[in-house]
C-alpha cells in the first residue's frame, strides 16, 4: 500500500488542472491516471506509485524525528565487525546507521556533511557517532550516521530530545533507519580547503563555515596577540626607555693619602682606612647608577599604561566591528518584526474575509459548501468508513464525480483524533448539489448498527455559531449553579434571531449577522473562550 510522507493512503483518481507529480515533478495531463492524499496534497503519477509499490517495506522506516526509531528499527551493519578469519574470541560491537534527510538534492554535499558533524558534536557528543558520507536517493540528499547498537535507546531519546535543533535552511530535516550504509560516500572539502603545506592566511573578516558576526580576533588565528604596528611602536619606546635609564651622577673618589710630615711614606692605617672608603665608594656609586628616580617611575607607568592601552584597542576592535554589524542586524530585525506583524495583521483580515463575507455573511468559498456529510460513525475504522462512504456514494454517481473522501479530524496537530463526521469532497458546490438531489435516502445503518445521517457538510460559519449557541448555554448553566440559583434555561430560534433565554429573559442572543452573539443583562459579564 503506498503511502503519503504523513502515513495517509494516497488513492487513486484522475488528475486535474494539470496536477504536479510530488515524485518525479512531471506536470499531469487532465485526466490522466494520479494518486492522490487530499489531506496532505500529495500527488503521484503512475509511474512514480508502480515504483514506489514495488518498494520493500523498509521504506516504511521514513518519518519525521520521532521517539522510537532508533530502537524499534534494529537494522545490524558490518561496518564495525571483525572478518570471518579473524582468530579473536572477542564479540565485536554491532553498529548501526541512520540518516538525516530533507536536505534537498542540490545541496553542497560537504556543506550539509559538516552541518551534521556539527550536529552530532554539539548534541550528540555523548555518543560514540561517525559521520558516514552523504548520497542522494529520491530527490533528497541523506547524511548517514553510524552509531553503537548498544547506544540506541539512549541515542533514540537525545535525537527526540533534541529533534527542534535539526534544521537547515528554516525546514526540519528526517530520520530514516539506514539498512545498507555502504551507499554513502565523503564528499571532498572545496580546493581552497585543500592546500597543503601553506601558511594559514589570517582574515580578520573571515567568519566560520556557518557564519559568526564576529571577525576573528589574532589570538584565535595564532597570531602574537596585539602585535599591530601601533603597539609594536609602543613596545619599542618602552623597551628603549628601560635600557636607557639614566642613574645618579657617581660621587667623586677620594684623594690619595699624604705623606707622613718629614717623610715620604704613608702612614699605613690612614692608607688602609683610605682603601677602604674607595671601596664603599665605588659600591655607592654602582648602586647610584641602577637607581630608578620617582620621574623615572612616573615615565615608565605612562608607557607602560599607553603599551596596553594600545594593546587591549587591538584585541577588541574585531569585538567593536562585530557589535556594531549585530546591532544593525538587530537593528533590521526589529523593521522587519514590524513589517511581517502589519503583513500578518493583513492576512489574518484576509483569511477572516474570505470565511466571511460582507456583512458577516458566509462567504461561497468555503470548501464545505463542496461536501456531503455522513455523521453518526463511532466504533468503525477509517478504512471501513472510506469503504461505506464509497459505496453509498457511488449508488448515486460515477466514481470519478468526486475527489476524494476523508473524516473530520479534532485535537492539537500531533494527536488528531477523528470525529463522528466523515465527508465527500466534489470539486464544485453544483455537483455536490447534484448528487444531493440524486441521493434519495438520508440516513442509514452500517454494518455495526449506527444510524448515519445524510446532509450537505455544514460550512465553517455555521458551526462556529452553533458552537457559539452550544457554549453560551453551558456558561449559563454554571455560573447559575455557582449561585445556587434554580431557572430556566432554553433554546429558542426565530428567522433573525437565535437566543438562550433564564426564565423567559434573554441572556445570549446571535443575530442572523453575529459570528458569534453577546450576552445580555445579567449575563453580560460572560466572555465566550
Amino acid at each position: 500500500m503506498v503511502k503519503c510522507p504523513q502515513n495517509h493512503t494516497v488513492r487513486k483518481q484522475a488528475a486535474k488542472n494539470e496536477t504536479k507529480c510530488d515524485g518525479c515533478n512531471a506536470v499531469l495531463a487532465n485526466g490522466a491516471e494520479a494518486y492522490r492524499c487530499a489531506k496532505c496534497d500529495f500527488d503521484l503519477c503512475g509511474a512514480c506509485f508502480t515504483t514506489k509499490k514495488s518498494q520493500k517495506p523498509a521504506a516504511k522506516g521514513a518519518s519525521l524525528v520521532k521517539q522510537g526509531l532508533l530502537k524499534d528499527k534494529k537494522v545490524p551493519s558490518t561496518a564495525g565487525s571483525k572478518s570471518a578469519g579473524s582468530s579473536s574470541t572477542e564479540p565485536s560491537e554491532v553498529f548501526q546507521a541512520f540518516a538525516f534527510s530533507g536536505f534537498p538534492a542540490t545541496a553542497d554535499a560537504y556543506e550539509i556533511f559538516c552541518l551534521v558533524k556539527e550536529y552530532m558534536h554539539d548534541y550528540l557528543g555523548d555518543f560514540t557517532v561517525e559521520v558516514l558520507g552523504t548520497t542522494v536517493h529520491d530527490g533528497y540528499a541523506h547524511v548517514g550516521v553510524k552509531y553503537k547498537a548498544s547506544d540506541a535507546e539512549a541515542l533514540d531519546r537525545k535525537v527526540y530530545e533534541m529533534r527542534d535543533y535539526f534544521i537547515y535552511e528554516g525546514s526540519y530535516l528526517n530520520t530514516w533507519v539506514v539498512q545498507n550504509a555502504d551507499g554513502f560516500t565523503q564528499p571532498q572539502p572545496p580546493a581552497s580547503e585543500m592546500a597543503v603545506d601553506q601558511p594559514p592566511v589570517h582574515d580578520k573578516s573571515a567568519h566560520s563555515f556557518y557564519g559568526t558576526p564576529l571577525g576573528a580576533t589574532q589570538r584565535s588565528q595564532g597570531v602574537h596577540s596585539g602585535w599591530t604596528p601601533q603597539l609594536e611602536e609602543r613596545h619599542q619606546t618602552l623597551t628603549s626607555f628601560l635600557t636607557g635609564v639614566p642613574g645618579l651622577e657617581a660621587l667623586s673618589t677620594l684623594p690619595q693619602a699624604p705623606p707622613l710630615p718629614g717623610s715620604e711614606v704613608v702612614d699605613p692605617t690612614l692608607q688602609a682606612l683610605l682603601d677602604g672608603q674607595q671601596a664603599l665608594l665605588r659600591g655607592v656609586n654602582e648602586l647610584r647608577s641602577s637607581v630608578v628616580t620617582r620621574d623615572s617611575l612616573t615615565q615608565f607607568y605612562q608607557l607602560q599604561r599607553d603599551e596596553m592601552q594600545t594593546f587591549v584597542a587591538a584585541e577588541t576592535a574585531p569585538l567593536h566591528s562585530g557589535l556594531a554589524r549585530v546591532a544593525g542586524d538587530v537593528e533590521l530585525l526589529s523593521k522587519d518584526v514590524v513589517i511581517n506583524s502589519e503583513k500578518i495583521g493583513k492576512l489574518e483580515t484576509t483569511v477572516r474575509s474570505l470565511s466571511v463575507g460582507a456583512g458577516g455573511r458566509p462567504d461561497r468559498n468555503d470548501v464545505n459548501h463542496c461536501r456531503i456529510a455522513f455523521k453518526g460513525f463511532t466504533t468503525e475504522s477509517l478504512d471501513v468508513r472510506y469503504d461505506t462512504v464509497k459505496q453509498f456514494v457511488e449508488k448515486y454517481c460515477g466514481k470519478d464525480a468526486y475527489l476524494c473522501i476523508d473524516t473530520r479530524m479534532m485535537g492539537p496537530y500531533n494527536d488528531r483524533k477523528p470525529t463522528n463526521e466523515s465527508f465527500v469532497q466534489f470539486g464544485s458546490r453544483d455537483a455536490r448539489d447534484r448528487v444531493m438531489k440524486a441521493i434519495k435516502e438520508t440516513s442509514f445503518n452500517t454494518e455495526k448498527g449506527n444510524n448515519i445521517k445524510v446532509y450537505k457538510s455544514k460550512t465553517e460559519w455555521v458551526r462556529g455559531r452553533d458552537w457559539a449557541m452550544g457554549k453560551s448555554e453551558e456558561l449559563i448553566k454554571k455560573k447559575l449553579d455557582a449561585a445556587k440559583l434554580s431557572a430556566t434555561v432554553k433554546y429558542e430560534k426565530g428567522k433573525e434571531v437565535r437566543k438562550i433565554t433564564v426564565n423567559g429573559e434573554d441572556a445570549f442572543v446571535q443575530l442572523a449577522t453575529d459570528v458569534h452573539g453577546n450576552f445580555v443583562k445579567n449575563f453580560e459579564d460572560l466572555r465566550l473562550p
